[in-house]
């Protein structure tokens, strides 16, 4: 099966050296999405390019806009396994989609705005109510906009931030970690725009994307 993979960063180009070494033909390219998918892996990208994976995790969802099972979708599917991914076909990847947003918006902000694991921010009085006060403004944005996060994607999401000890981290905090710029506008700032629009209060991911563009205009002032 050929592969066209958008993007090469830490994500991307995990998943193309993965699908290539199962000896699929892989091209990294920017393309436009034709159907949907989820996907859940840690990874690092080095100074030099290389790729590190933070943990063995690889699970995938794939499926239609629109519902429908496929052809493609099988193939796609398939294609992963071989690669060696826990891939689940949906029949509501858009609603799947949804419901990552709120686990990544939520460990994006409160990791990035505290710049400490999950564990060292709930070892600390207020740390537990932070977490879980930024849980409930991105599950009460994706369900002003129709579309609401399961029960067991929030309490997996409470799991990762609010075990004590937990030493979850996010793509956002290792970004300001090693001062590199971060991909707020993607994951922050468009469902803050999103809760806008629904009258949904976020004070907390406001802040977030506020402390997050302000780090990126520094870095890009920085620049020559």
């Amino acid at each position: 099966m050929r592969f066209l993979i958008a993007g090469a960063g830490a994500v991307g180009g995990f998943v193309g050296a993965r699908l290539a070494d199962a000896g699929q033909d892989v091209t990294v390219l920017v393309s436009p999405a034709v159907i949907g998918g989820t996907l859940r892996v840690a990874t690092e990208l080095e100074d030099d390019g290389t790729i590190r994976a933070l943990a063995p995790t690889f699970e995938v969802e794939v499926g239609e806009l629109d519902g429908t099972p496929s052809a493609r979708i099988s193939e796609l599917a398939a294609a992963f396994r071989t690669a060696g991914a826990q891939v689940a076909v949906r029949d509501d990847i858009i609603g799947a989609m949804w419901a990552k947003w709120v686990f990544i918006a939520s460990i994006g902000a409160v990791t990035s705005l505290m710049r400490a694991t999950a564990g060292e921010i709930v070892a600390v009085p207020g740390g537990d109510r932070f977490a879980r006060s930024v849980i409930s403004e991105a599950a009460a944005t994706t369900a002003a906009a129709g579309h609401p996060a399961p029960g067991d994607v929030l309490r997996e999401t409470e799991q990762a931030l609010t075990t004590p000890g937990s030493p979850a981290t996010s793509s956002l905090s290792r970004d300001l970690s090693m001062n590199r710029p971060a991909e707020v506008e993607a994951v922050l700032a468009d469902l803050a725009s999103r809760a806008r629009a629904t009258g949904t209060a976020t004070p907390l991911l406001d802040v977030a994307v506020l402390a997050l563009r302000i780090h990126n205009r520094r870095l890009s002032h920085r620049q020559p």
